[in-house]
């Protein structure tokens, strides 16, 4: 309205059109900025998921053929690699239900995390091109 009333508008929306641009060119490099560290969370948990889903079960019978004391270390894999070998479907369907139920729990929570500092943003810039 102000902007109506000292005949500035063709000012003010080239200000909030290039403030628009500025606000899309944010959103694009957090996005960009998320991508590598996901891709590298999701490959390190794909690598400790084969290992402990697959790797460790086969070398259960190797270990449990030893006739030395394990160290607890040893005896835990032990531990899991039976538990997986016995009950690995189940556990399979334990995982991938918590981490689905964590990630939409946790969906909205990001979502808004990021227009809050989006729209902080936005404020602060608004407020400095005010006093300008």
């Amino acid at each position: 309205r102000s902007a109506e009333e000292t005949s500035d508008l063709p000012v003010a929306l080239a200000r909030h059109a290039e403030f628009a641009g500025q606000i899309d060119s944010v959103k694009n490099r957090i996005v960009s900025a998320a991508i590598y560290p996901l891709a590298i969370a999701v490959v390190g948990a794909a690598v400790v998921c084969f290992l402990a889903l697959y790797v460790i079960p086969r070398f259960v019978s190797v270990y449990e053929s030893m006739q030395r004391e394990l160290t607890l270390s040893a005896q835990l894999l032990l531990f899991w690699g039976r538990l997986v070998r016995e009950h690995g479907l189940l556990l399979l369907f334990i995982g991938v239900g918590s981490i689905a139920a964590v990630v939409t729990a946790r969906w909205k929570e990001f979502q808004k995390t990021v227009n809050l500092s989006i729209s902080k943003g936005q404020h602060d810039r608004l407020t400095a091109w005010r006093a300008a």
